[in-house]
């Protein structure tokens, strides 16, 4: 089974459009978009609930893609930390080499 690459809040411009061009990270696995896109509520605990669903499929074989608000990438690095029992992965975007980079941790 492939791996799952996680984007916690799906990019978009003001216009709808993509702001962020996310196949690159196809690469390591299926991505999955765990907020729609838009404006992430004022109240990050609003999203917590989506998160935590979202994240209780996570192993260590997965990524979260370092893209976003930061405490929301923050509170799924935790959920998903508790998930797979402490290994998380993160995909983080080279802009010089033109793809994702894989930083593997094991808290």
């Amino acid at each position: 089974m492939r791996p799952t690459v996680f984007v916690i809040h799906e990019p978009t411009f003001p216009d709808g459009g993509r702001m962020v061009d996310l196949r690159p990270a196809s690469v390591h696995g299926n991505v999955e978009f765990i907020l729609p896109a838009g404006r992430p509520p004022v109240d990050p605990e609003a999203s917590l609930p989506q998160i935590r669903t979202a994240l209780a499929k996570f192993t260590a074989q997965d990524f979260i893609v370092l893209l976003g608000e930061l405490d929301l990438v923050a509170a799924a690095a935790v959920i998903a930390s508790r998930a797979s029992g402490g290994p998380v992965n993160f995909l983080k975007w080279d802009r010089r080499a033109g793809h994702y980079t894989p930083i593997r941790t094991n808290p």
